[in-house]
């Protein structure tokens, strides 16, 4: 069980090109897969694929792929993909629903994706470099549905058909291999859903000094992405598997489908515990690896036995999980930990997490995330596992192995294609760009990072000098993994894996990749982590805020507004510490989803007042309130927008005492120019007095006015005004 042997990889890449063949066929084309494959290979293929399409016959039509969000909460599908090419290229507009479902695709495009697709496979498929057969029909196969116009099932991807028939097919070989038996029958429990979740990892990246804090908190998030992808390879590796049956992984967790044999269970056990133990080795109690397997049937788990079978997997893996984390160490496990610190090992204490520093005022760990987020801002990095550390790296980091010692070692593409082949090396990686290197895996992560310093950052921020922190998470997210497609109409259901995946897919696309084009105009705004569900950015206060919005609007029209996520937004002076400031915004996080509907943004402060639903805030507060205070205040020469406004503020507050209206009404007579000042100057101001006491006399209104002011004053505060942390 130490590598892919031939049945695996003829299971493995023998799924993808299934899907490859359903799309040649629609284009008049004959199956041509380039690749011999055994009686055994072929029976576990179309099983699979049976099992995978829920027994239905793949579409023949040129309809396009519907939103996977359309089924959310059993609605019927409504809207479809337009332009599929454009979204192969990477545009992420492209891959939002714009356009009613049904709508057929070009016939010569059609034509000229499939050629491409097949001339790009040949090579890999002759060196059997699963890893780029993967990534060449992901690119292709994930806007072409594997049902087109199917009121129930357009929403399924080739891809993620294909991708699903080679997890299934490679489990059902083993299976036969281990029990010298026929096929799994759908009814029997022949697989294992595997999960993994790292536990400690908003400490373990926020536990930063301000010194080089972006670096940091940088390297910190990138380190815990590259190890989960690292383990999740070990493991699959150790199983004898291919990435294929890795159903999903980001956000700290990950979805393996393994065979249900005695011999996998116990290599997810040794995985388990050679994992945690290195971990608590290196990092102490910083960090958990809690591993989890449920046994399952084909028929649970692809929604062919009910809704209820299908839910009761997920439930009854975490069920297992609570258990594990609540248990995680054993008695001999907590006595290494309670052992007393060794004389030698006296020095002093790491500045940053507090263990030992045997060099300077930093531990080897954490020097070792100061000068990778230094070397992250490089084009074109190459990182390559290795069972030793390379000589020519810019870094080694250690890591984990399911069998022996790793290094990630740091290289540029071009030192990567030099040590090609080379013994040792045991596979590849890219962040968000391919590589000329066979079996090499990309990356995607959301990594826009215009700036490096936090002093920088601080500076690309108009009016006061504040640097800006948004941290958001997706509404209701577990409900919809687990529940969200279950179908009110009887005889209906949405619920299995091949519609779960492609929804895990597809949220990965937005947070790790499309997020970083949603972003490119923001040159003030620095992604720290986005993956899962789960989103956390610095920058300049104002084009955060602006970043912010557009994200909301982009993720909106992405899902077709299926889904929505909730955030905190603060405010903090140069110097305040970064990881205080994230727990603080967190908190605002929270806050925002008491609100009913969730949906919102709550501003500087965990109060009603500052909380609002992302469309109010968008057209009520930032447009509509804020453009008004924009354009009557923003030519102000001299100066007294800010100070009067200071003074509205006040009557504004306490505006339960209607004597502060009356004052509030008096203030604004006092703006009112004189007959010298001309005409224009009078209707704007008799325009903008008589919308602004309008606003001040409703309190839903006067609510949203108050938040604009604070952002006119803090937009438009001198430096000189800039004292304090409000």
């Amino acid at each position: 069980m130490n590598s892919m042997n031939e049945q695996i990889w003829q299971t493995a890449s023998g799924g993808l090109l299934y899907a490859v063949n359903q799309l040649k066929r629609r284009c008049g084309m004959t199956d041509s897969d380039c690749l011999p494959v055994s009686e055994t290979a072929q029976v576990c293929l179309k099983e699979a694929a049976d099992l995978v399409s829920g027994g239905k016959k793949p579409g023949s039509g040129k309809q396009a792929l519907a939103s996977i969000f359309s089924h959310l909460d059993g609605k019927p599908l409504s809207r479809s993909l337009s332009n599929p090419w454009a979204a192969i290229e990477g545009n992420w507009q492209a891959a939002c629903p714009d356009a009613d479902f049904g709508n057929c695709l070009d016939d010569n495009r059609y034509k000229e994706a499939v050629r491409s697709l097949c001339e790009q496979l040949g090579s890999a498929l002759e060196k059997k470099d699963f890893a780029t057969v993967d990534r060449i029909c992901g690119n292709v196969l994930s806007f072409f549905p594997l049902m087109p116009g199917d009121r129930d099932d357009g929403d399924i991807s080739l891809y993620d058909f294909g991708r699903l028939t080679a997890a299934v097919a490679s489990c059902f070989a083993m299976v036969m291999d281990a029990d010298g038996a026929d096929c799994p029958k759908a009814e029997e429990e022949s697989l294992l859903l595997f999960t993994c979740d790292f536990s400690g990892i908003q400490k373990f990246i926020y536990l930063i000094s301000t010194k080089s804090a972006l670096k940091m908190l940088r390297s910190r998030s990138f380190f815990l992405e590259m190890m989960m992808e690292h383990l999740i390879d070990e493991l699959l590796e150790l199983c004898g598997l291919a990435r294929c049956n890795c159903l999903y992984a980001g956000g700290g967790h990950a979805y393996l489908l393994l065979p249900n044999i005695p011999e996998i269970v116990s290599a997810v056990a040794q995985f388990s515990g050679t994992v945690n133990s290195w971990l608590c080795r290196q990092l102490g109690v910083s960090l958990y690896l809690a591993c989890g397997i449920q046994p399952c049937s084909p028929a649970a788990l692809f929604g062919l036995a009910g809704e209820d079978a299908y839910s009761s997997i997920f439930q009854g893996l975490f069920r297992k999980m609570e258990h594990i984390k609540f248990t995680r160490y054993d008695a001999n496990t907590l006595r290494m930990l309670n052992l007393p610190k060794n004389a030698a090992e006296d020095g002093r204490e790491c500045r940053i997490c507090g263990s030992i520093a045997k060099n300077g005022d930093l531990c080897s760990w954490c020097d070792i995330f100061a000068r990778l987020g230094g070397l992250l801002t490089k084009p074109h990095l190459a990182f390559a596992v290795a069972d030793h550390p390379i000589d020519i790296s810019w870094l080694n980091i250690p890591l984990p192995g399911a069998n022996g010692s790793r290094f990630i070692c740091l290289l540029s593409e071009s030192q990567a294609v030099s040590l090609a082949g080379q013994t040792g090396i045991i596979r590849w990686y890219s962040k968000n760009e391919v590589f000329s290197l066979e079996n090499c895996r990309e990356i995607w992560m959301g990594d826009h990072c215009p700036i490096v310093l936090l002093e920088e950052l601080n500076g690309q921020t108009e009016g006061i000098k504040r640097m800006g922190v948004f941290r958001a998470d997706v509404d209701n997210l577990g409900k919809a993994f687990v529940s969200g497609f279950h179908s009110p109409q009887k005889g209906k259901n949405y619920m299995s894996m091949s519609r779960t995946m492609a929804f895990s897919r597809s949220m990965s696309a937005f947070f790790k990749s499309y997020i970083n084009q949603i972003l490119a105009p923001f040159t003030g705004v620095l992604v720290v982590y986005s993956g899962g569900d789960d989103l956390f950015l610095l920058g300049g206060w104002n084009q955060l805020l602006e970043a912010a919005v557009a994200l909301q609007k982009a993720f909106e029209q992405y899902t077709g507004g299926a889904l929505t996520f909730s955030g905190g937004f603060g405010l903090y002076p140069p110097g305040y510490p970064v990881a205080r400031a994230a727990e603080e915004t967190a908190e605002l996080e929270d806050f925002s989803k008491n609100l009913p509907g969730k949906n919102a943004i709550t501003l500087f402060a965990a109060d009603e007042s500052l909380c609002f639903s992302w469309p109010v805030f968008a057209e009520k507060v930032w447009q509509e309130k804020y453009q008004l205070l924009e354009k009557f205040f923003g030519n102000d020469e001299n100066g007294r927008g800010n100070a009067f406004l200071y003074q509205l503020l006040e009557f504004l507050r306490r505006a339960d005492d209607r004597l502060n209206l009356a004052r509030c009404a008096y203030l604004l007579a006092r703006l009112k120019p004189g007959k010298k000042d001309g005409e224009a100057k009078i209707n704007a101001y008799n325009a903008f007095s008589k919308q602004f006491y309008s606003w001040a006399l409703q309190p839903e209104e006067r609510r949203q006015l108050l938040a604009a002011i604070y952002l006119y004053v803090y937009l438009h505060r001198k430096e000189n005004q800039d004292s304090g942390r409000n």
